[in-house]
């Protein structure tokens, strides 16, 4: 796999992908997303990947809130920045947590309680 390393700042990519994730259906629905930048989020990495890697956290956080909402967050930690993806969905079930982080796989639909 090929990288096209520049340095961005993700606290101008993840309003925009933010914006591009929320459907009107999810607003209709009272679901709504949020962004809380700690501090300056200046990162050298790929803004392609990077992007990718968001939406499909963003979707896929999206996808499993009824009601609710999405938060986004970053978090600068020495010469790295964390972020985190917190919903009010119903969550992973005990028995996928493990095969949620293998990449070639995807967890079955799961019907809520």
């Amino acid at each position: 796999m090929v990288y096209d390393t520049k340095q961005f700042d993700l606290g101008e990519l993840i309003p925009e992908i933010l914006k591009d994730t929320m459907s009107p259906v999810l607003v209709k629905n009272s679901v709504w997303s949020s962004y809380a930048q700690k501090s300056a989020t200046k990162v050298s990495a790929d803004p392609d990947k990077v992007r990718q890697v968001l939406i499909n956290l963003l979707g896929n956080a999206l996808k499993f809130t009824e009601k609710g909402g999405v938060k986004i967050s970053t978090e600068v930690l020495k010469n790295q920045v964390k972020v985190l993806v917190t919903d009010t969905g119903r969550g992973i079930p005990s028995n996928n947590k493990r095969s949620s982080f293998i990449s070639s796989s995807k967890l079955a639909s799961v019907s809520s309680p």
